[in-house]
């Protein structure tokens, strides 16, 4: 289900996204109601069970989000955090959520676990786990265009060690931040202790300092101009690959042959692990792509070919810096033009109306390649249906 581009002209998700809403607007109204007995619950002058109420409540909105209660970010109060944790297709979902929470004086509400005070870390493991906070050391280690945290942990059987993976899990998002992990972190690796630390490796109190100190180094390497218009004066790469997938081909999935300004951006978004376009763009650029039903063509619109297609949408972005096209591809079925969008929500709506003025086929849509947005689509016209989707 659509949320973030959620389409209210369709009666189908209207009616849909109705109970949704319904349901997260009664969790606000009960909430407020019970902000008194949170107070007395936190300084122990009452005892009450919070999860089942949790449950009961922000449960119906969807049960796979997650929540946290804990201290203000900044003077007294309080916080909520409510995450979808690994589900990561749920950020849309969470971001609708606290965009309807209500302001109320003492309270925080935020989407991301925020980073702790080393300080913090071993009561919030213990909390989290259920278990002490074991002796453990880390190293960061830059791959490609992420990090890896590779954790030696005191009593770790192996690298499957699910105790140690939790609180190494744990120990990273508290340090850290869960917006820092979610959109950096590659892999969470976990190892016995040794007796000597290995090169790099730092005591958890260290872990958030070397971490920034290889993002920034990342970031560092990231092109100092925006993405521009494929062939105006950048260098583009042709990829080829081999298609996978049948059927009506979900995603990308029946491409074959694609050049592109970036081909970085391709290579990430293909391998194992989330995509988050932080990690491409030093301007808030998001990436982004068309997807064209070519089966019959395009007869009917006024466009020739995909060239025609890219240039009317850099005309529609480019002038209004909302944006550029950086590449292209052929599939089996579908064609393809990708997009750096400098704001999204502008940019998607801008290359929408560029490609229902050329008379684009109907079955055409924006999708996105940040796994936060995996759910999220843009139709061209108001009755253009859902893309395919994985089964």
């Amino acid at each position: 289900m659509r949320h973030r581009f959620a389409d209210p002209k369709s009666a189908r998700e209207v009616r849909a996204r109705k109970p949704v809403l319904a349901a997260i607007d009664r969790f606000w109204k009960a909430f407020a109601r019970r902000t008194k007995d949170l107070d007395d619950l936190f300084s122990s002058k009452k005892s009450w069970d919070l999860p089942a109420w949790m449950e009961d409540h922000l449960g119906r909105v969807s049960p796979a989000l997650m929540w946290e209660y804990g201290p203000a970010l900044r003077g007294d109060g309080h916080r909520l955090v409510i995450t979808s944790e690994s589900e990561i297709g749920l950020r849309p979902l969470v971001d609708l959520v606290l965009a309807r929470a209500p302001k109320i004086r003492g309270w925080d509400f935020l989407p991301h676990r925020p980073r702790e005070r080393a300080s913090l870390l071993a009561p919030t493991v213990e909390a989290r786990t259920g278990r002490p906070l074991p002796a453990m050391r880390v190293k960061v280690e830059p791959r490609e265009d992420a990090i890896a945290l590779r954790f030696e942990v005191a009593g770790c059987r192996g690298p499957r060690d699910d105790k140690a993976l939790s609180a190494a899990w744990v120990a990273a998002e508290t340090l850290l931040g869960e917006a820092a992990v979610e959109t950096w972190i590659a892999a969470i690796e976990v190892a016995p202790l040794a007796k000597r630390a290995p090169r790099g490796a730092v005591a958890p109190a260290g872990l958030a300092r070397a971490f920034d100190a290889a993002v920034r180094a990342l970031r560092a390497e990231l092109p100092k101009r925006r993405s521009s218009r494929l062939g105006a004066g950048s260098s583009a790469a042709l990829i080829e690959v081999e298609p996978r997938g049948k059927g009506d081909f979900p995603g990308r999935s029946d491409g074959f042959v694609f050049v592109s300004a970036r081909p970085e951006i391709l290579v990430a978004a293909a391998r194992p692990g989330v995509f988050d376009s932080a990690r491409f763009s030093r301007f808030g650029e998001r990436f982004a792509y068309v997807k064209i039903d070519g089966s019959k063509g395009l007869t009917g619109s006024d466009f020739g070919d995909r060239d025609d297609v890219e240039q009317a949408l850099d005309r529609a972005l480019g002038p209004k810096k909302l944006g550029a096209v950086f590449g292209g591809g052929t599939g089996l079925r579908y064609s393809y033009v990708d997009l750096a969008l400098t704001d999204l929500d502008r940019g998607a709506r801008a290359a929408a109306a560029a490609l229902r003025a050329g008379k684009i086929p109907k079955r055409t849509w924006i999708l996105f390649f940040d796994d936060a947005l995996q759910e999220e689509w843009v139709g061209v016209y108001d009755d253009t249906p859902a893309p395919p989707a994985a089964r």
